[in-house]
């Protein structure tokens, strides 16, 4: 118990320290340490050039949101969930944004219905209030590269013939993520058994059967790693590896929640959400046999398990 509550702590002060960098480099241009970013709508923080800052904020939310939720009452944990939220979308990295959101509102209607029980009044009201908020985010925040990069609007609408309508399919094709996700996917199509291997993607990508003239960025189709967790594990390891991986990720979830249902041990809940994250679908994501974003993930895998099989329960004060 002490272990954990030690590191809740470390990491909550991380937590804020890099919310005051991130405020810093917004409104100044660069970092307490004089970083800057290269990509306009990105904040580089202490990652420099490297850019994951935001899914390093996202790690640090999701690990630690149900130690702040016990420290503190409703209303100020409302009132933090909504700047953490509001610091995700400064730092500009949309997809970590939305997962960091959707399961921060899914963490207040989980909130509602079983931890306090139905209330129509409180669902009604929480609700009201997301609408508002994400809203407001949209209305205040339309005209920053921030928000244009979060919300499509270059080259999202076309209007032709007095009709509007949205150029999603041009948008992914003349993106980078296309790239990658096309050429994983049609390496596992000539590989669909075992993949080409762990971390061999960059050269099998830059070979030039792979190349794409319909895809306006195909030349960028060599990465480390597709940026997305499923296409990385069916061109790397292939079918054999994907059924492998489909059993680590979703029985933890199984037996979790079963655990939690019994025990009723919130603190599960961190972690749940947190390897939500991780193997959220469609989204892009980091590497699985990267360092970055496979420490982190079976870090957490780890104290999901022994979290689902132990009968640890804290003892917090002002637990509200």
């Amino acid at each position: 118990k002490k272990f954990f509550l030690k590191l809740y702590k470390i990491y909550i002060a991380f937590l804020i320290i890099i919310t005051f960098d991130v405020l810093v480099e917004y409104n100044f241009g660069s970092n307490i340490i004089g970083y800057t970013s290269y990509y306009s709508g990105r904040i580089a923080s202490f990652t420099n050039d490297e850019l994951i800052i935001g899914y390093i904020y996202c790690f640090l939310a999701l690990f630690t949101i149900t130690f702040i939720y016990k420290k503190t009452n409703f209303f100020y944990f409302f009132l933090i969930s909504c700047m953490i939220i509001l610091i995700s979308f400064f730092i500009g990295e949309r997809s970590n944004l939305i997962k960091l959101s959707l399961l921060t509102v899914l963490f207040f209607y989980i909130h509602s219905f079983y931890l306090k029980k139905l209330d129509v009044k409180y669902i009604i009201l929480l609700s009201t209030i997301i609408i508002f908020f994400i809203t407001s985010l949209y209305i205040f925040s339309k005209n920053t590269p921030q928000g244009n990069k979060l919300f499509f609007i270059d080259n999202l609408i076309i209007t032709k013939n007095d009709k509007i309508s949205l150029n999603l399919k041009g948008r992914f094709y003349g993106s980078n993520h296309a790239a990658h996700y096309l050429t994983a996917y049609k390496i596992f199509l000539n590989y669909p058994i075992f993949g080409i291997g762990i971390n061999n993607f960059y050269k099998e990508s830059s070979k030039k059967e792979y190349e794409d003239k319909k895809l306006e960025k195909t030349k960028f189709r060599a990465s480390t790693h597709p940026h997305q967790l499923y296409l990385e594990i069916i061109s790397e390891v292939g079918s054999f590896g994907l059924i492998y991986f489909l059993f680590i990720f979703f029985y933890p979830i199984y037996i979790s929640i079963k655990s939690f249902l019994i025990k009723k041990e919130i603190f599960i809940i961190s972690h749940l959400f947190l390897h939500f994250y991780f193997i959220f679908p469609i989204l892009p994501s980091g590497s699985i046999f990267g360092t970055n974003y496979g420490i982190p993930f079976w870090f957490n895998l780890a104290i999901l398990l022994y979290f689902s099989k132990k009968n640890l329960i804290f003892n917090i004060k002002n637990h509200k």
